[in-house]
């Protein structure tokens, strides 16, 4: 089970997210769908993207022009949905990474307490694996979300270390008679547009 305790950042740690992009490892293959201004299903006028259909969890996302959906060499979690760097340079791809799946034993799920609760504390164990330097966590969302008659909750922390903002978006969704679903973004010295586009992604979570 992943540990859970205050976060504090360090130094992104560039070279996993960048592997992620490319065969997403270590990065705690985590999830990532938040449900947050606009409500649940993407935006509108949305039904020409690209979808990505994750089977093994019954959902999709949608995957915006200029990201790829990874499904390899994942240690948690079924696919990664990120920028494409492949024709970027190591130091200058960008810190940013979707990640959706179903929980299992190695995550805090929702039969261990509220999902409050259950969002609250992936949200800081991801970013502490992630982001292990000290710093400081403020909390920028924390709502009760339905998705497709599903309860569900997102949390989503900011974490400063002198200049440096990091966020941490995690969203989990108790599908009561079936497996639970979990989504998570993670990003840093990210370009807007991007992290809108990473917002998208996880607007976008539905159930097949």
């Amino acid at each position: 089970m992943l540990k859970v305790e205050a976060v504090e950042q360090r130094k992104p740690r560039r070279r996993v997210i960048q592997r992620c992009t490319q065969s997403l490892i270590p990065v705690v293959a985590l999830l990532a769908l938040a449900a947050c201004a606009g409500g649940p299903g993407g935006e509108p006028g949305a039904d020409d993207e690209e979808r990505h259909h994750i089977p093994e969890a019954g959902t999709h996302v949608v995957v915006p022009d200029g990201w790829v959906a990874d499904t390899e060499d994942l240690l948690f979690g079924e696919v990664s949905v990120q920028p494409d760097v492949s024709a970027m340079e190591a130091d200058e791809a960008p810190m940013a990474i979707v990640l959706v799946g179903r929980f299992d034993g190695l995550f805090v799920g929702p039969e261990s307490g509220s999902l409050q609760d259950v969002a609250t504390s992936n949200a800081a164990s991801f970013a502490e694996f992630l982001f292990p330097e000290p710093g400081e966590r403020t909390t920028l969302v924390d709502e009760e979300r339905e998705i497709d008659g599903n309860p569900a909750r997102v949390v989503e922390f900011e974490i400063t270390q002198g200049e440096t903002l990091t966020y941490s978006r995690f969203l989990v969704v108790d599908r009561q008679n079936d497996d639970p679903v979990f989504a998570y973004f993670a990003h840093t010295e990210t370009p807007d547009d991007l992290v809108e586009e990473g917002n998208h992604v996880l607007d976008s979570l539905s159930f097949d």
